[in-house]
């Protein structure tokens, strides 16, 4: 579980704009059944 808080907090860390980010998780829910690893990554602002 991800928690934001307002002003720029992640995750109790400080962020700022042009940091880099990285979500990681299991999708399950792909039709062939089988479980994928998914990794998004992307920058602030």
């Amino acid at each position: 579980e991800v928690q934001i808080k307002i002003p720029r907090q992640l995750d109790g860390k400080t962020i700022h704009i042009g940091d880099e980010y990285e979500i990681r998780y299991i999708d399950t829910s792909t039709p062939s059944g089988t479980s994928e690893k998914i990794i998004l990554k992307g920058r602030i602002g």
